[in-house]
């Protein structure tokens, strides 16, 4: 009798662990659903888009997988591991299908808005937004520059990435439309230059800035589409009109989405950068 209560108990023990161990990583997941709010796209730890490289691949993939949408992956991954993604964090099993339960019980506003923004961002995107040259071999260098310090017309912080060519020159490589949309800004400012700014189909507002000129005599409100000639990498800015040679011809890139008020809010575009350097045009130029 006793070596029967034994075994029951034996068999009773592993079951517990694991009933306590899932209720462990459901409060877990819980608690991090809940710090789910209406001002995370305002912050920070959103605006950085922590990817390291090779994630949103692995996303992409993941979702033909398993029918998912890749961004409804990519939110749901970012809030279950706050905001810090690598390839082996990508969430598409068991523990997705619980969180992303829960965000829609608890936090359905706040999650639809986080979905919206990471759609804004990634959704549409489909080449570098600058082209090489078929005739040379040659890369593009740039760094996560984002929110570094800048000092021109006073204390502020970068909200872009800058892209620079092999080649020194102005209005040598052509700036692409990394998505389609409309031409929603384009003109002088003092800090850009000569610039374009193009609301894509998705909501997120893409910011070229810096070029020597124009592809063509764009208006506000035109359709453009991914891949199109926007103008050429300059070095123009810092100054009154026609302002150029200030330093040296290279893209500023930056990607801004709806915040509170119509306020724009700028997000990192290096992760994207990274993703889209795969997809390189090339021009016979």
């Amino acid at each position: 009798m006793k070596k029967s209560k034994l075994r029951i108990y034996l068999l009773l023990v592993p079951c517990m662990l694991l009933i306590i161990a899932g209720e462990l990583i459901f409060l877990d997941i819980r608690g991090t659903v809940g710090s789910l709010s209406m001002d995370t796209v305002q912050g920070e730890p959103f605006r950085a888009m922590n990817l390291s490289d090779g994630t949103y691949e692995k996303i992409l993939k993941e979702a033909e997988r398993t029918g998912e949408e890749p961004e409804e992956l990519l939110a749901v991954s970012m809030v279950l591991h706050r905001f810090s993604l690598t390839p082996f964090r990508v969430e598409s099993g068991g523990r997705y299908r619980r969180a992303k339960k829960l965000l829609l019980a608890y936090r359905e506003n706040a999650y639809n808005q986080l979905l919206e923004a990471y759609r804004s961002v990634w959704q549409g995107t489909e080449n570098f937004p600058v082209a090489k040259s078929v005739r040379l071999s040659e890369d593009f260098s740039y760094e996560d520059s984002w929110m570094q310090k800048r000092s021109y017309a006073g204390k502020r912080n970068h909200e872009g990435c800058d892209v620079f060519g092999t080649v020194q020159k102005p209005g040598y490589y052509p700036v692409l439309s990394v998505s389609s949309g409309y031409v929603e800004q384009i003109g002088w400012l003092t800090l850009g230059g000569y610039r374009i700014g193009i609301r894509s189909d998705t909501g997120g507002y893409f910011y070229y800035a810096h070029l020597s000129s124009y592809g063509r005599d764009f208006t506000v409100g035109e359709r453009i589409w991914a891949g199109e000639v926007l103008g050429y990498m300059g070095d123009t800015g810092y100054g009154e009109e026609g302002t150029a040679g200030k330093f040296p011809p290279h893209l500023h890139f930056g990607i801004y989405i709806s915040g509170k008020e119509s306020a724009e809010i700028s997000v990192n575009p290096y992760p994207i950068l990274r993703y889209l350097e795969k997809n390189v045009r090339k021009f016979a130029f």
